[in-house]
């Protein structure tokens, strides 16, 4: 992708200045719906949309439309969670959500999504990951300790889930990427 910022359109020319300059590649199945979209939209309104305009609208939209917590994965029906670890006696874990395509990886007690990608690969890395961040939280951190009881990290299988994940990454890849292609193979029927 490249962006141009040092040479605004001039009015002169007849165009006004949007903002920079961006132009990148995408792959032929996205510019076909990218296309279908736009005559879809051009038939409907009876009016002239331009690509250029569509795009920003598009753009713009999918800004605007990421998912942020759990709540919004869940209100679309295309959405299924794929995979979850979780330690169910503290309500705690992570949870990976996917509509075929893209991987959410979501924290389960905050409901937050904190991480996004197309890719099975990134997705098992990024699991495995927020799982081993786990280690941050001590025992401590959470209720007071007996005087013969030693600290330690709260949820030592969460951690250990992760680096499981972490020492045979392309298996939980394909794990992932079959559990999606699940969901597509489910919807497209």
């Amino acid at each position: 992708m490249t962006t141009d910022n040092t040479q605004p359109t001039t009015p002169r020319r007849g165009r006004p200045e949007i903002g920079p300059k961006v132009e990148f590649r995408i792959p032929q199945a996205t510019y076909d719906r990218f296309t279908e979209g736009l005559k879809s939209i051009n038939s409907a309104a009876g009016k002239l949309t331009t690509q250029t305009d569509y795009l920003r609208t598009v753009f713009e939209d999918g800004l605007n439309a990421a998912p942020v917590n759990t709540f919004d994965l869940d209100s679309r029906p295309d959405v299924s969670t794929v995979e979850q670890y979780l330690d169910d006696a503290h309500s705690c874990g992570i949870e990976v959500f996917s509509d075929g395509h893209t991987y959410w990886i979501a924290s389960f007690e905050t409901n937050d999504v904190i991480a996004q990608t197309p890719e099975p690969h990134q997705a098992a890395a990024l699991t495995a990951g927020a799982l081993i961040d786990y280690t941050r939280i001590m025992a401590s951190d959470l209720r007071e300790l007996d005087e013969d009881e030693q600290d330690g990290v709260a949820y030592p299988e969460l951690v250990r889930t992760g680096f499981d994940i972490l020492q045979d990454l392309p298996a939980q890849a394909e794990w992932l990427r079959s559990r999606a292609a699940n969901l597509r193979h489910a919807s497209a029927k």
